[in-house]
C-alpha cells in the first residue's frame, strides 16, 4: 500500500481520536438519554470524526484525499450541537433564547458548509508540505465560526452558574453594582453543586476555545504546526475527557462509575503514548534531516576541492542557480540527476508557481491588515519581502512539479558555495517511507494497548469492584 504513509501528525491525533470515540459510545449506551445527552453524544461524535479524518488525511498519499475535506469540516455542526447542550444541561433557564440562539448557529453553519460546497469549481488545491496533506484552501471561515461558538458557550456556562448559586444561597443585592460584584463572586466560588458543574463546563471550554485561537495564530504563522499540532493534542485531550466527567458526576446511572474508571485508566494512557509517539517521531524526523545535512556538506567539501559534486546515495538531483537572486530563481542548472525527468526548466517552473503562490498570499494579508492602503503600496511590500537575501542554508524546503503526480514531490536542502546556490533534491515519497516505518510501529502499540485496556480493564473492575461476595452476609 504505497498510498499508506503515516505521518507524525497522524499518529499524534490518533490517541485523542480513539478517547474520543470511546467516550461517544459510552454515551450511547446510556439509557433514557436526555436530549442534553443527545447533544453532547453529537458534538463528541463530530470531534471524532474530526479527528479520524484527519489522521486518514495525514495518512493517505494521493489525490483521493481531497474528497474528505468536508468531512472534516462538519466541527460547525458540532459547535451548534454543543451550544445547544450548554443550554439544556440540568436545566433551560432561557427556552426562547435557546431556540433563538441554534437557529441563528445552525444557519451560519449551513451557510459555511454549503458555501465551500459553491466554491470548489475556483478553491484552489494544494499540498500542504508542513502538515504533510492534500487540501483545498478554505480559509478562516469555519475556525471563526467554531470560536465564536465556543465563546457563546461559555458565556451560557458562566450564566447559569451566577443563576444556579443565586438557588444555592447567595444574596442578589439591590443595586446594580452589587449585583455585578454577586455574579463575579458567584462565577469565581459557585454556591451549590449544580453551579460548580456549570462553571467547570465554563472553564473547559475555555480550553476548547484556545485550540481555535492557535489555530488562529498558526495560520498567521505566528506558531509553528508542530506547535499547533502538539497542544491540539494535549489540550483536546484533557479538556473533553473533563467534559466527560462532569457530564457522568451530574448523572444517576450506576454504570457511569465503571466506565469513569475505564475512561480515566485510557486518557493518561493514551495521553502518554500520544506524547511518547510525537517525541519518537520527531527525533526520527530531526534524525532524517541530521543526515541529509550531512550529505550535503560532503558535496559542499567536494565542490570546495574543485572536484565535480557528487550525488549521496538516496540524493535524485543536484541543481545550482546564482546566489542573491532570494528564495527563487529563473536560472537553474542541472548538475547532476539520477532522473532523466528532470529538467532545469521544471525547477524554474516549479519556483515561479511557488513564487505566485507566496506573492498572493502575503498581498492578500497586507490588504487585509491595511484596508485603505493603496494596491501600489501592498504590492511594493510583498515585491521587497520575495526580495530578502537567501533563506538559511541547510533547512528542508520543498517544491512539486505535478501536483496529482506524488512521484513528482521533491525535498532539497541548499547551501552556498562561492557565487551559487546549491540544491540537493530527495524524493519526498522517500521521506515519507522512512517516517512511515517508524509511525507503523507507534500505530501498532496505540490501537494494542487501547484493546488491551478495553478489554481487560472491565474484567478486572468486575470481579474486583462490583462482584459481591454473598459469604459475607
Amino acid at each position: 500500500m504505497e498510498w499508506l504513509r503515516f505521518s507524525n501528525f497522524a499518529i499524534g491525533m490518533l490517541p485523542t481520536g480513539i478517547l474520543l470515540c470511546v467516550l461517544t459510545i459510552f454515551l450511547l449506551t446510556l439509557k433514557k438519554k436526555s436530549l442534553a445527552t443527545w447533544m453532547l453524544i453529537v458534538y463528541f461524535s463530530v470531534l471524532s470524526i474530526l479527528l479520524l479524518s484527519y489522521v486518514v488525511r495525514y495518512s493517505v498519499l494521493s489525490t483521493f484525499i481531497f474528497n474528505t475535506g468536508q468531512i472534516s469540516n462538519l466541527i460547525v455542526f458540532g459547535i451548534v450541537a454543543y451550544v445547544l447542550f450548554a443550554y439544556l444541561f440540568q436545566e433551560d433557564y432561557h427556552p426562547r433564547e435557546t431556540i433563538i440562539v441554534t437557529v441563528l448557529f445552525s444557519l451560519a453553519a449551513l451557510y459555511v458548509y454549503g458555501s465551500i460546497f459553491a466554491r470548489y469549481p475556483v478553491m484552489e488545491k494544494t499540498y500542504d508540505f508542513r502538515a504533510h496533506y492534500f487540501t483545498y484552501v478554505y480559509g478562516l471561515r469555519i475556525s471563526i465560526v467554531t470560536g465564536l461558538g465556543y465563546v457563546w458557550v461559555i458565556l451560557v456556562f458562566f450564566r447559569k452558574t451566577v443563576r444556579a448559586s443565586r438557588h444555592g444561597g447567595s444574596e442578589s443585592g439591590g443595586q446594580r453594582g452589587s449585583r455585578m460584584y454577586i455574579a463575579l463572586v458567584s462565577m469565581v466560588r459557585p454556591r451549590s453543586r449544580k453551579a460548580k458543574s456549570f462553571q467547570a463546563l465554563a472553564l473547559l471550554t475555555v480550553g476548547m476555545f484556545s485550540i481555535s485561537f492557535m489555530y488562529l495564530l498558526m495560520s498567521a504563522e505566528l506558531i509553528s504546526r508542530e506547535t499547533y499540532g502538539f497542544y491540539f493534542n494535549i489540550v483536546g485531550l484533557l479538556t473533553t475527557v473533563a467534559i466527560f466527567i462532569v457530564y457522568t458526576n451530574s448523572t444517576f446511572d450506576p454504570s457511569s462509575f465503571r466506565w469513569k474508571l475505564i475512561g480515566l485508566s485510557l486518557a493518561p494512557g493514551m495521553l502518554v503514548l500520544g506524547i511518547l509517539s510525537s517525541t519518537i517521531l520527531s527525533f526520527a524526523d530531526n534524525s532524517f534531516d541530521a543526515e541529509r545535512v550531512l550529505e550535503a556538506e560532503v558535496v559542499k567539501s567536494t565542490l570546495a576541492e574543485r572536484k565535480p559534486a557528487k550525488l549521496p546515495a538516496g540524493a535524485v538531483y543536484v541543481a545550482s542557480r546564482p546566489a542573491g537572486e532570494g528564495p527563487y530563481s529563473e536560472v537553474y542548472v542541472l548538475e547532476q540527476s539520477r532522473h532523466g525527468g528532470i529538467r532545469a526548466s521544471d525547477l524554474v517552473q516549479s519556483d515561479r508557481r511557488e513564487r505566485e503562490n507566496q506573492f498572493s498570499k502575503s498581498e492578500s494579508g497586507f490588504m487585509n491588515s491595511i484596508i485603505d492602503a493603496e494596491r501600489e503600496r501592498a504590492h511594493f511590500s510583498v515585491t521587497a519581502e520575495l526580495g530578502r537575501p537567501e533563506l538559511p542554508e541547510m533547512e528542508r524546503r520543498f517544491r512539486y512539479f505535478d501536483l496529482h503526480e506524488t512521484d513528482s514531490f521533491y525535498l532539497h536542502y541548499d547551501f552556498v558555495h562561492e557565487d551559487r546556490v546549491y540544491e540537493i533534491g530527495y524524493r519526498y515519497t522517500w521521506y515519507r517511507e522512512a517516517i512511515h516505518r517508524t509511525a507503523l510501529k507507534l500505530f501498532y502499540v496505540i490501537v494494542g494497548t487501547t484493546v488491551i485496556i478495553l478489554v481487560l480493564f472491565p474484567l478486572f473492575f468486575y470481579w474486583n469492584l462490583f462482584k459481591i461476595d454473598l459469604r459475607i452476609f
